[in-house]
Parts: structure tokens; C-alpha cells; sequence
């Protein structure tokens, strides 16, 4: 066969045979694959040649559409598009049974057993025209997992027995997908079409086994004679991947597959393709629906809160109809785009004009009423004042069909908000993309070929430079391909653009004419009424309806606006399109420039990535670059997959992001707001190659940047600049849009399936910290911009933050420490202390007794009536000899499980036995999900099962069934990763676990090498066995429906249980102690850290100062405080008091009385631009020069008043051990001239200014303007600190244009040396935001000897007047910051 044509990268080796029976078969040999898979994809009903005649009626789209040369192909393929009229879900079914034994192999377990015990996993699919088969299992089982393959499809045993059991399993499967709104909804679309597309594909025990025993069908019989129809050799291609050479893995396919017959004897050659090729059997229309029919909208009510428009457009060509130009790809790029100047750009821009007009729209309820403009009349004002009317747009080809000349669905499916569901709204939406598809059919043929070239070269670069899947996705998406193309385009054909049509491309964007548009618009607000219906099969609410007129009208205008360059005329208010704002794409700017490998593959020709001879399970441990409080950078560089690629990967642990609800929901809403913002900025890059993903997890943010060299580096560079330079008018505008799509997953989680809301509700229960889905929910109600940009000021303030980074791949060691040098100068983390490490915190024990809880949840969806089960026996810590010994009782044990409780008990569809990890706390779980069997019978079933299994148990790990099952799973820990993205995950674990251990896969292996029969058992008895001392469980049912009530509870303590109801989750955290922890390599501390630590843990348990030391110490108690606080509002009155968080009021102080704030200080220029400002000139303060500095003096003038000065302490110098004092003294020195500092008396009201410092003579004879000027300004905050008893100073600053200033920006504000040694950024105690602040472990020595000098020239200082004198001393370290002070201080009695 010709050469397959392949990607860059990928060394593996093809070849491809004809058997004599007719099955075709691609085989790929990859060397380092320690797994092997293989998938059959089996085709039905070849018709004979009589009935492939072409149809006589030709309709003119048809006759109209390109044809490209014929291609090999079949002409009919096996699908449920083949069920008997009477029985729908027969191939399905079919599908369901097949694998439960065969004439060579008569067991039904015997299938799944094999693959079992060799690491391997099986599966099935039915679609419309094709049944595929595929498994997974180690590269030296392959021959025998093909040949019970093979067997199987060669002569299923199909008895009457297995199938009336596998019947209850494939309703169980429909049972579970009636909760699926995109099932329904998929469902609804084929319905309204013409069969056999719009036939019941899934099939229930309704169509399968009650209407046919009602007319006396053998459904047995039924399913043996579809499989002697469609399973036909001749009609099965067959794709295998191993290790082993390709002429082996050839002769295993033939003696595995050669024993299957074909369909009464027919010939085996493929048919003709193109303008030739065989139409469908009689039976099937040549059509999904009448190409020639007009549009309709079909309003569908949707179980979960979505808002979504889908616009499809029939299309009666198939993709092989025009393979090499690919017209439908052409215009998804185009369509789909998400750049500036595109459809999906220019409506997430969109702002609601004043007075919207309601438009034409469809009737959304009863009685012929439209509900008109009413969305955003639900939301919130800030929701209602939301940018932009859709949150995501994207195009492309939906179901399709290649038999004959094929056909296709292709449509553009929007996501809403809710100010673009309004009808209006939608209006404009659906003009706009038709707006677009308007500008796709007036392209020239210069535009024509210029975009069509741009859209193929992308094409070409991610094909080129795809990296191999693994085995199993490559046999899938091989042996459908071998059905279409040639087997040298089995790759290449599904991906590449290669030949240009002009007239293809044109023929194609003729098809989306509008009025030939069928619209599904999706919305719980659509009110019933007339004229709605629920489909037959999974009950979907829909009402069809024509068109609305006023929809294609507006279309029309938009496209003739812009074709004309003029403006429509639209009624003042309305929405309307703006001519020349819609454009095509602009040239991609990240196509890479840098393709050069940093290091020269392993050798060449040799297969990519580390030779799987020398691979012992351990990854290479990266080379640490940098290491520092706040950072640490590692190099993994690794060109031996010949990908120049690199993959960048950033966890900036912090627990800002999940300290509360509200934090949690501030974080998701800060990276969904600048995902927004950046996207027409890195739209292009995953275009080309190169993508980002930012993720908020417990423990802080996750960062992951793929792509190749240089456009990575711009992308990391974009995320952490936007993040930093994220401003208030950029948040106000999203803010919206983004809590309405946060707030509509929210609620839309309680429609997810009932066994991921038993997982769910296990986690909440063991996480102490864990924040439930109605606390997110409520979060998100009350959340505001202001949280975000709050948030956004901690994240790029540096601290409590902690970096780890990762430059793996094609990138070398000086441009890694570059990465990490942008990283250390955008983010400045200064790391985390000690007690906030985990930020992600523990897992709850359940051990002790009792030794099992039952917990029962609330069902979040009661009208899901299934039933859930997540049975979790709680195992400890994840070290390796643990973690292997779980494993291996996961591989011999999960197979019989399922086949007891899925197969012959019946439970449900769902069974799972699986190894869990949480926290790196291990642990056994058991799932079931049941439409009929209530949770404590399922528990009682999973607890019977695991109480009875040690016979078999025992069996299993007898002699060489254990040996094998040892083998597999030693082979899964040494299988050699197989591409650079998996190399680079293998690499990354370690880092973001903490645990830097890189070698833990070559642990493992060795510790199930040493485990014995023995081993396993004693860990049954000892742990696992329901009775056994040391199994402590946690049941968590799920009652579908409304719930098991008071007999649910009675049930689970009859059990033995202890109940724990949803409103006890609290009670049983606090009566629960946390597992041990795993242990971590900690990154170094923040400095200090140790030191914060036992400053916050002495505020907690130390009572605050109750007795006066002003006088002694000059240190206040709170109600000194207070009373200072006072007098400096009476003084000053830009100051006030303010309250804060009430969450975190202090009890010692007035509530209304927290804190101290002035607001918008003006700060006109920076420290160092100061007249007569030289650092040089800077005196310390203290004995030393790690001390405070007075600014603008000289030191040398007035020596006799310098000598009699006694020395400033040291403020830097922080000493924060307890001690009975944090006031000490030190040796003379200067201390700055404060004889202006006049003291009033505090009691002369004459002395308080009523509203500041008068405006000098100058200013106010200026001219009115000539003073104004754009500054920055600053929000101060003078909080009490109880650890030093003192006042503590605060300082928020914003830009010329309000926005946020980050740290470095503040400390240009800051005199030079206090910037460097003073200023640190701490939580602020009653905002819980990062801030800069003075630290205040200095203060009371400095108030003390100010005092002392004052008291030394004759000058009394009082209480009250504590904060003046203090703000008139912090002046001197941020002297250009005018703040409101002027007063004299002190005075005579």
C-alpha cells in the first residue's frame, strides 16, 4: 500500500491488508507501547446491487453541489438506522449482548475476565451507521483479546437467558439519560426529521421487552437474525495498535477475524464513491428531512437554566462529497471565529440600548402572548446592567451520514445571556449571524482563496505536529476511517484541507440560506401554552413554530447595510448593526516562527520518546532553577518526542481563593472575566497550536500553557499582564454576563446525574473546608465587581502566595529562567507561612467507632427518580506500598463485582469498583446508579457482595491468576509516557503534590512485585470485609425523587450505621478529627512566617490589654484607641470610622468603630521626584541603617540640637518573640526636629479645624481649573493591632484612572529606604484583602521617644492626641501622600 501520510512527529510504522473474508485491516506498530488496543467497526445491510440504483428525482441543490473524484467507500453500515420498524434499540441491544459469549468462547465473563487480567478494559458505541467494539489491554494479551474479539462478532451466542438479564441494563442506560437535556434535545432534533434518523436509537424495556411479549415476538430471534444481516466480514474494518511489527499484528487480525462470514456471500470490493456511489438500501431516504423545505423555530423548554440558540441548515452533500476542500470547515473557521472584528466579538461586545425595541419575536407562551423583553427583569440591577448578549458562539458540522452522496446538519450554537435571551435580543443575534453567513457569500475570489488558504495552513500545522494518541483513540478513529479513505489518508484525510474549490466553497454558503434555517432556541422562561408537546421518547417540551418574519426581515437589513455601506434606518433605542464593524479575520499572529529543536531527538528514526527498554518507571527529576520564599522554578527539557513544543505549567498556591464562599465565587469569577477579556487576544494562538487554561482549585490557581516556542512564552506573558492589569471598567463591564453564566452552572449542578451527587455530597462531608454548592450559589447572588478587582489586588500583591513553575519540553535552561523571571516580576510572591500550607487543608476521619456512617443527602433534583449509591471504605495515606496494594485488589476484584451487581443482579447500569484519592487520602469505592432498586437495599447489595467475595478473592490470587494480574498492573505503573504532554503531566504531579518524588511509579511496581497472596488477603480480612477491625466506611445514598423520608433513616440505622442527615453535616465535622496528613516538601516560608504564625495564634488565645501602659510604654488598649480614633475625626474630619466585614468585627471594639479610613488621597507626584530630594541626603532614625529615615533634613545642621537628641528605635529591626513588653529602648542618637510639632490642648475646641487645612493664599488666587490635575490617589486605613498594641497604617492606592495600583506601584510612594525595609503587604484584618502597611512592631518605641523629647521641650502629650502625632511621624515615610493632619499637637493643661 502507498505510504501513510503522517504527522511530523510521529515514528510509528503502518501497513494495511485485505483479508481473504473481505474484513480490511490497518496495523500500527508502536514500539513503546506497553498497552495494545484494537477497534472492529462493523457495517451493515450492503443492498444488492439492484437496489443502488440513483434515485430518479434530482433536486436542483442537489444537482448544483461539486463533485470531487469517487473514493473507495461501503454503501451501507450498521447502526440503529437498521432496527426492525417493531423493535427500536435492536442494535443497540445488539450491541449489549454480542459480548456475552460465544460459540468458541461460551462464557459471557470470559470476554471481560481475559482483558481483566491483563490491565485491559472494553467498551461498545451504536450510532446512526456504524457498531464499533474496542478494548484496551496489555501489548502480550493482544493476540488473545482478539481472538474473543473475534469470536464474538464471528458467532454470538445471543441467549435467551443473558438477553433477558442485558435488557434491564439497557433500559438502566435510557433511564439515566432522561436527565440529559443535550439527549433530549438531540433526540428532538431527529425527531422532527424523517425515519430513519428520527427513530428511537437507545431502546427500554418498554420497546424491547413489553411491547414485543405483548405480540409474541422472539426478541432472541430477532437480535440473531440483525447480526446475520449486518455483520458481515465484508463490512467490517478492523484497526489494531501494539508494539509488535506490523506484519504480526497482521497475521494476529487474520487468525482472529478470518472465521467471520460475510452477508451471503457478497463480494468483499468496496463500492464507488463520489457522483457513484451507492445510495442507501429502498428502505432508507436518500434524505434526513426535504432539502427544500422552509425554516421553522422550535422553542424548546429545557430541564436545566439554559439560554441557547442553535441555527442549523440541512445540507444534502456528506463530507466525502467534498473531502479535500472541506467548505463546511472553510466556513466554521470563519463563522466560528472569536477574534476582533467576528459575529461572536462583536455580540459579546454588545451593550442594550436605551428603550431596546421588542421586535417581531416568536410567541413565546400561551394565547398567541409574547413575552417581550422580560429576562433581565429577573436579575439583579448589576446582572441587568451586563456587556454583551451571547457567552460563547461556535460553528461547525453536527450529525452526518456519508453513504451515498451523504448529507449534514451544520450549525451555529450560541449561548446566551440574559439580557440576550430577551426576544429583542435575540433578534439581533440571530440577524448577526446571519450577518455573517451574508459576508461569507459576498466574499471575491480573492477573499475566497485567502481565507480558505489561511484555515487550511492552520489545519496543516496541527496535523503536522500532533502528537500520536494513545493506542486505544488511535484504533477508534482508524477503523472509521478506513470505511471513507484510502488507508495511505486514514490520518490525513479527516484533517487536511488540500485542494482549493471556489466553487464548493460558494455552493456551501449558498445551503445556509436563512429561510431554509431551523432555529432551537432553548429557555426555561418560555412560557407553555398552545401548541406544545413533549417528544415521545425522552420528553422534551417543544412547540414549533414558523420563522418569525421579523428575524429574517432584520437579516436582510444588516446584510444590505453592509453590502451597501450604508446605515439602516432603525427607530432610536433599537438594536441595529453598525456597517464596516463586521470584517473577516485578521492574519494570525501566533503561527510559530521557532520550530527548531533545543535538543536533538533520542536517534534517528528511533520511535518518539524514551526507549521502553529503559524506562523503570521513574520520570527524569527536573532540574530546580530557582528556589526562594514565594518561588520555585523547575527545567524539564525534553526534544525526544521531536516536538517543538513547550509546556508551561503555574500553581500559585494561595488561600485567598477559597478561604470562604465568597472567595471561592470571586476566584471563578476573576478568571471567567479575564478568559473574556483576553480572548480575541489568544483566540488566535489555539487556532494555531497553542492554547491556556486557568483553573481555581482549592489550594490556589492552576496555569497551563501549551504550544510552541515563543508563542507560549507570549501567552504566559498575556495571562499574567491582563491578570495585573485588569481594570475596574474592564471587571464592571463582564461582571454581569460572567455571575449570570457562573450562577446559571451553579444551578444547573443539581441537575447532574444522582451518583455524581452521592460522590459529591461524600466530599463536602469529609472536607472541612469544603464549601457546598448552596453556599457558592448564595456567593454568587451577592457577589459584586468590587470582590473581584479585591481579589485581583491580593493575586499580583504577592503575598500569602506561593509559586511553583515548570518549563517543560523544547525549551532550554536560559529560557526557562527567563519564564521564571517574568513570572518573579508580575506576580512578586513572597510565599506562604508555615500554618496556611496545604492550602487545600484535610479529609475527615471516619475511623473509630462507629465504624460506618450512612449519610442522605437531600436529593437536589427530585424529578430524577434514580437511585445512587457511593460506598467509600477510607484507607489513609497514599505511600506507595499502599497505594500498589489497592490497586491490586482493584484488578482482580472489579470485574466480578460488576458482573454480580450489574450483570447478574441487575442493579443498574452504573457499577464501578475503583481506587479514590482525595486529599491524598486513599480509598475503596463502590458506585451504583439504579432506576428501580432504592439505596439501602444497594447498600445492603454492595455490603453482602464485599462480605461474601473472599472465596473468590481467594481464587483469584491463587498461583499464576495472581501472578498475571501482578504483571498488568506493574506494566501500567512502567508504561513510558508517549507524548511530551504526557511526559510533561508525569513530570508536573510531583510538583503540584508537594511531594517532589519522581519515582513513585517505579515504587509501586516494585511493591506489587512483592505482594503475595497473603498480603492481599490480610488486607480483605483486616480492612475491607464489612466486619473487619479496622474498615471504617462511609455510605452515602441518594433516594431519587422526593426521598426514603423517616423509613431511608430507620433503614440505614436498622444497618448498623450512624445517620448523618444533611443538616448534621456540621455536628459530625466537629466531631470528627482530620487523617493524618500526607507528607509534603514545603517550599521555603515567607520571611517572617514563623513569626506571623505565632503573632496571629497569640490574637487568638492572648486577651487584649485591658490595662493602661500609655504613659509607661505608649501603647494603647483598645478603648484608647477608640478614644484617639475619636479625636482624630473631630480634628480631622476627612477621617472616619467605619465597620468593615462583619465577619470579622472584633468584640473589644464598638461595632461601628473597627477602624479608621480617609478615602482618595491625593498623591501628586512620587517619593523620588521630590525637590530637593536625595536618597543620599536620608538620616536614619535609628542606630543603624536598618532603621526609620527622615527625609528633607540635613544631618549635619543644629549639631547641639543633634547632641542632645536620644536614638529612634530601629523599626525594621522586628522583634517578635512575647515578651512582657513591645516597647524597648536603645543608645543616643539623633531623632528627627520636632519642635514645629505644637501641642494643643485637646480639650480647646477652638484649636480643631472645622473641615481641614485652609487653601494656601496661592491656590486660591489661582485661576478655577488651573489646580486640577489627574493623580494618583490612595485609601488610608489606621486599624489596631493587637499583638503590639498599637496603631497599624494602611495604604490602597489607585491610578490616574482608579484602577488598583499594584505593590511596586505603592512603594514608588514610599521614601526610598522605608520602600525597601518597612513596607510589607498582609491580609488586612478587616477587609481580607492584601494591602501594603508599616509594619508596626517599632511603633510604640517611636511614639515613646517622641513623646519623651516633646515632654524634654516643655510640651505636654495626651491620649487623644496619640493618632496626630502619629500620622504627622508616618508622613515622613510616604511624603508625597497628602493626608489630612493639620493640627497643632499639644499644649499647656
Amino acid at each position: 500500500m502507498a505510504e501513510v501520510v503522517k504527522p511530523r512527529c510521529d515514528r510509528r510504522a503502518f501497513a494495511h491488508a485485505v483479508l481473504a473474508n473481505g474484513v480490511r485491516v490497518l496495523a500500527i506498530s508502536d514500539v513503546d507501547a506497553q498497552h495494545a488496543a484494537a477497534c472492529a467497526n462493523v457495517q451493515v445491510g450492503r443492498p444488492p446491487r439492484a437496489a443502488r440504483a440513483r434515485p430518479r428525482r434530482r433536486r436542483a441543490a442537489r444537482a448544483a453541489a461539486p463533485r470531487e473524484p469517487p473514493r473507495p467507500r461501503r454503501a451501507a453500515q450498521a447502526g440503529y438506522f437498521d432496527d426492525p420498524p417493531d423493535l427500536p434499540g435492536a442494535a443497540h441491544f445488539l450491541e449489549h449482548v454480542v459480548h456475552l459469549g460465544s460459540a468458541a468462547f461460551p462464557d459471557e465473563r470470559e470476554y471481560k475476565a481475559f482483558l481483566a487480567q491483563h490491565g485491559g478494559s472494553s467498551n461498545a458505541s451504536t450510532s446512526m451507521v456504524h457498531t464499533r467494539y474496542h478494548f484496551r489491554v496489555h501489548a502480550s494479551a493482544l493476540p488473545g483479546a482478539l481472538d474473543r474479539l473475534g469470536a464474538a462478532l464471528a458467532a454470538p451466542l445471543i441467549a435467551g437467558e443473558s438477553v433477558a438479564r442485558e435488557v434491564e441494563n439497557v433500559h438502566a442506560e435510557f433511564s439515566r439519560n432522561t436527565n440529559s437535556d443535550s439527549r433530549k434535545l438531540l433526540q428532538l432534533r431527529r425527531g422532527l426529521c424523517a425515519p430513519p434518523y428520527s427513530s428511537f436509537s437507545t431502546g427500554n424495556l418498554d420497546t424491547l421487552r413489553t411491547q414485543p411479549a405483548a405480540r409474541g415476538a422472539d426478541v432472541p430471534a430477532a437480535l440473531r437474525a440483525l447480526w446475520a444481516r449486518g455483520y458481515s466480514s465484508h463490512h467490517t474494518c478492523l484497526a489494531l495498535v501494539g508494539p509488535q511489527p506490523c506484519e504480526q499484528l497482521l497475521a494476529w487480525a487474520g487468525d482472529a477475524f478470518g472465521g467471520m462470514a460475510g452477508a451471503g456471500g457478497a463480494a468483499g470490493g468496496a463500492g464507488a464513491g463520489g457522483a457513484d456511489a451507492a445510495p442507501l438500501s429502498p428502505r432508507y431516504p436518500s434524505d434526513a428531512t426535504d432539502p427544500d423545505a422552509g425554516g421553522a423555530l422550535v422553542l424548546v423548554r429545557p430541564q436545566r437554566e439554559l439560554r441557547e440558540l442553535e441555527l442549523t441548515w440541512y445540507v444534502p452533500a456528506g463530507v466525502m462529497a467534498h473531502s479535500a476542500c472541506k467548505p463546511w470547515a472553510w466556513a466554521a473557521h470563519l463563522l466560528g471565529h472569536e477574534g476582533p472584528g467576528s459575529v461572536a466579538h462583536l455580540l459579546k461586545a454588545q451593550v442594550r440600548p436605551a428603550r431596546a425595541a421588542t421586535g417581531g419575536g416568536p410567541t413565546r407562551g400561551g394565547g398567541g402572548a409574547a413575552l417581550r423583553g422580560s429576562a433581565a427583569a429577573h436579575e439583579p440591577a448589576a446582572r441587568a446592567r451586563a456587556q454583551g448578549l451571547v457567552q460563547s458562539l461556535e460553528a461547525g458540522m453536527g450529525d452526518e451520514v456519508r453513504l451515498g452522496r451523504g448529507w449534514m446538519f451544520w450549525r451555529v450554537r450560541v449561548a446566551l445571556t440574559a439580557v440576550g435571551e430577551e426576544d429583542a435580543a435575540v433578534q439581533h443575534v440571530v440577524a448577526s449571524v446571519l450577518r455573517g453567513v451574508a459576508m461569507l457569500q459576498r466574499c471575491s475570489d480573492a477573499q475566497l482563496a485567502q481565507t480558505w488558504h489561511e484555515a487550511a495552513e492552520l489545519a496543516a500545522l496541527r496535523f503536522d505536529w500532533r502528537e500520536a494518541a494513545e493506542p486505544l483513540p488511535a484504533a477508534q478513529a482508524a477503523a472509521y476511517a478506513l470505511h471513507y479513505y484510502d488507508p495511505a489518508a486514514a490520518l490525513s484525510g479527516p484533517a487536511l484541507m488540500t485542494r482549493f474549490d471556489a466553487p464548493a466553497l460558494r455552493w456551501f454558503a449558498a445551503q445556509l440560506a436563512p429561510a431554509r434555517m431551523t432555529a432551537f432556541w432553548s429557555s426555561r422562561r418560555h412560557a407553555r401554552g398552545p401548541g406544545w408537546a413533549r417528544e415521545r421518547w425522552y420528553g422534551a417540551e417543544h412547540a414549533v413554530q414558523p420563522l418569525p418574519a421579523a428575524w429574517l426581515e432584520a437579516a436582510e437589513r444588516y446584510a444590505a447595510a453592509d453590502a451597501g455601506g450604508g446605515t439602516e434606518d432603525q427607530p432610536a433605542g433599537a438594536w441595529a448593526a453598525a456597517p464596516g464593524e463586521l470584517r473577516l479575520p485578521e492574519p494570525n499572529w501566533a503561527l510559530p516562527q521557532d520550530l527548531e529543536l533545543r535538543a536533538a531527538p533520542a536517534g534517528a528514526g528511533a520511535a518518539p520518546g524514551r526507549p521502553a527498554a529503559s524506562y523503570d518507571g521513574a520520570t527524569p527529576p527536573p532540574q530546580l532553577l530557582v528556589q526562594r520564599p514565594g518561588l520555585c522554578a523547575w527545567h524539564a527539557p525534553d526534544a525526544s518526542y521531536g516536538v517543538p513544543k513547550v509546556h508551561l505549567r503555574l500553581h500559585a498556591a494561595t488561600p485567598a481563593v477559597y478561604s470562604s464562599p465568597e472567595a471561592a465565587v470571586a476566584a471563578r469569577l476573576l478568571v471567567r472575566v479575564l478568559e473574556d477579556v483576553l480572548l480575541p487576544a489568544t483566540y488566535p494562538a489555539e487556532l494555531a497550536g497553542s492554547e491556556y487554561s486557568l483553573s481555581v482549585e482549592q489550594g490556589g490557581l492552576t496555569l497551563k500553557v501549551t504550544g510552541f516556542l515563543g508563542v507560549a512564552q507570549r501567552l504566559l506573558g498575556m495571562v499574567l499582564d491582563g491578570l495585573a492589569d485588569l481594570t475596574v471598567a474592564q471587571v464592571e463591564e463582564r461582571f454581569g454576563t460572567m455571575a449570570g453564566r457562573l450562577t446559571q452552572a451553579l444551578t444547573n449542578w443539581s441537575n447532574n446525574n444522582p451518583s455524581s451527587h452521592a460522590e459529591y455530597a461524600a466530599h463536602h462531608l469529609l472536607q472541612p473546608r469544603h464549601h457546598h454548592n448552596a453556599q457558592l450559589l448564595a456567593a454568587a447572588a451577592a457577589a459584586t465587581p468590587a470582590q473581584l478587582l479585591a481579589l485581583r489586588a491580593q493575586l499580583v500583591g504577592g503575598a500569602p502566595l506561593h509559586v511553583d513553575l515548570l518549563a517543560a519540553g523544547n525549551i532550554s535552561a536560559a529560557e526557562a529562567a527567563e519564564v521564571a523571571a517574568g513570572v518573579q516580576a508580575r506576580l512578586a510572591p513572597r510565599g506562604l507561612p508555615p500554618g496556611a500550607w496545604p492550602p487545600a487543608g484535610g479529609v475527615l476521619s471516619l475511623g473509630g467507632a462507629p465504624a460506618l456512617f450512612a449519610h442522605l443527602p437531600a436529593n437536589p433534583n427530585p424529578a430524577n427518580g434514580n437511585h445512587a449509591l457511593h460506598y467509600l471504605v477510607q484507607l489513609g495515606g497514599d505511600d506507595a506500598a499502599a497505594c500498589a496494594l489497592l490497586d491490586l485488589f482493584v484488578q482482580v476484584s472489579a470485574k466480578p463485582c460488576f458482573h454480580e451487581l450489574r450483570t447478574r443482579q441487575r442493579l443498574g447500569y452504573s457499577v464501578a469498583l475503583t481506587s479514590a484519592l482525595l486529599h491524598r487520602q486513599l480509598g475503596l469505592v463502590l458506585r451504583v446508579q439504579s432506576p428501580a432498586t432504592p439505596p439501602d437495599a444497594l447498600a445492603s447489595a454492595a455490603r453482602a457482595w464485599l462480605g461474601g467475595f473472599r472465596p473468590e478473592l481467594a481464587a483469584a490470587a491463587a498461583g499464576a491468576l495472581l501472578d498475571a494480574h501482578k504483571q498488568a498492573l506493574r506494566d501500567k505503573y512502567l508504561e513510558p509516557p508517549k507524548t511530551l504532554a504526557e511526559a510533561a503531566r508525569r513530570t508536573w504531579g510531583p510538583i503540584a503534590a508537594r511531594h517532589l518524588d519522581w519515582a513513585r511509579r517505579r515504587a509501586k511496581a516494585a511493591a506489587v512485585a512483592a505482594l503475595t497472596a497473603e498480603d492481599l488477603l490480610a488486607f480483605y480480612d483486616d480492612v475491607l470485609h464489612p466486619d473487619a477491625p479496622r474498615h471504617a466506611a462511609l455510605s452515602v445514598q441518594l433516594w431519587g425523587g422526593a426521598g426514603g423520608g423517616e423509613a431511608a433513616v430507620d433503614a440505614a440505622a436498622a444497618a448498623g450505621a450512624a445517620v448523618v442527615l444533611p443538616e448534621q453535616v456540621a455536628e459530625f465535622r466537629a466531631d470528627r478529627g482530620l487523617l493524618p496528613a500526607a507528607e509534603v516538601v514545603l517550599p521555603p516560608a515567607a520571611p517572617g512566617a514563623a513569626a506571623l504564625l505565632y503573632k496571629q495564634t497569640a490574637e487568638k488565645v492572648l486577651p487584649p490589654r485591658s490595662q493602661s501602659a500609655f504613659e509607661d510604654k505608649r501603647v494603647l488598649t483598645p478603648a484608647e484607641f477608640v478614644a484617639a480614633g475619636d479625636y482624630l475625626v473631630r480634628a480631622c474630619p476627612t477621617w472616619s470610622w467605619e465597620t468593615g466585614d462583619p465577619a470579622k468585627a472584633r468584640s473589644f471594639f464598638p461595632i461601628g468603630k473597627q477602624f479608621l479610613v480617609t478615602r482618595r488621597v491625593p498623591c501628586l507626584s512620587r517619593a523620588a521626584e521630590l525637590e530637593r530630594y536625595d536618597p543620599g541626603s536620608e538620616f536614619a532614625l535609628a542606630g543603624d541603617d536598618d532603621g526609620w529615615v527622615a527625609t528633607h533634613q540635613d544631618p549635619q545642621a543644629d549639631a547641639a540640637a543633634a547632641g542632645a537628641r536620644e536614638e529612634l528605635p530601629d523599626l525594621d529591626e522586628r522583634d517578635d518573640a512575647p515578651s512582657a513588653s513591645h516597647a524597648g529602648t536603645r543608645g543616643d542618637d539623633e531623632v528627627p526636629d520636632i519642635s514645629e510639632l505644637e501641642l494643643a490642648d485637646p480639650d480647646d475646641e477652638a484649636a480643631l479645624p472645622p473641615g481641614g487645612a485652609a487653601a494656601d493664599d496661592d491656590e486660591a488666587a489661582a485661576p478655577p481649573g488651573a489646580a486640577i490635575r489627574r493623580t494618583r490617589t490612595y485609601d488610608l486605613y489606621i486599624t489596631y493591632d493587637q499583638y503590639y498594641q498599637v496603631p497599624r497604617f494602611w495604604l490602597v492606592g489607585f491610578d490616574e484612572a482608579q484602577q488598583p495600583l499594584r505593590p511596586e506601584q505603592v512603594l514608588e510612594d514610599v521614601s526610598e529606604e522605608h520602600a525597601r525595609k518597612t513596607i510589607t503587604l498582609d491580609p488586612h484584618p478587616h477587609l481580607g484583602v492584601n494591602a501594603a502597611s508599616i509594619h508596626p512592631c517599632r511603633h510604640a518605641e517611636v511614639m515613646k521617644k517622641l513623646a519623651d523629647n516633646l515632654a524634654a521641650g516643655g510640651q505636654a502629650f495626651k491620649l487623644e492626641q496619640y493618632l496626630v502625632l502619629f500620622l504627622k511621624f508616618i508622613a515622613s515615610v510616604v511624603p508625597t501622600i497628602t493626608y489630612d493632619y493639620t493640627m497643632s499637637v499639644g499644649g499647656g493643661e
